[in-house]
């Protein structure tokens, strides 16, 4: 008996250095479940039409939006579970991003209009520039936006 213990029992650095490995890539200052959402959401596989729901707002997300976020705690703070996170608590912080429009070939397409969303409220409407970009988008925190293109 005390032989068959002795096989099952590892050094904890080897058992730290193993649950390390396993959440490369996600934030250091992230808490386990912030890491845990993280691992699971980035080796789901890709689902085309598959959502996810925001418990807080019950909006929902669809799922491959969420594995492109680039830490744990942002998927956790997208899916609404946020207030159960024991991160050091990071700012929404504001967003400030522009989208680009290409062709299938992957060149960038100028003068298209285009609407913006969130929650499905337009939030913006435009044309493209000369390389495809639309107008920045500011948001106070995390949303998930939608664009509309006339092609």
């Amino acid at each position: 008996m005390k032989e068959r213990m002795a096989e099952k029992m590892r050094p904890a650095a080897e058992i730290v250095e193993e649950l390390k490995s396993l959440f490369e890539g996600t934030a250091q200052r992230e808490c386990c479940r912030c890491r845990v959402i993280f691992k699971i959401f980035k080796d789901f596989p890709d689902m085309r039409g598959g959502t996810s729901m925001n418990v807080k707002t019950g909006e929902l997300i669809p799922t491959n939006s969420i594995k492109t976020l680039s830490s744990g705690y942002e998927m956790t703070q997208a899916l609404g579970l946020e207030d159960e996170c024991r991160c050091n608590k990071q700012p929404a912080g504001r967003f400030d991003e522009r989208f680009r429009v290409k062709d299938e070939e992957g060149s960038p397409i100028a003068n298209v209009r285009y609407r913006i969303y969130a929650n499905d409220k337009r939030i913006q409407t435009g044309v493209t520039d000369s390389n495809g970009l639309t107008e920045r988008v500011v948001t106070a925190g995390l949303k998930f936006l939608t664009l509309e293109v006339d092609i």
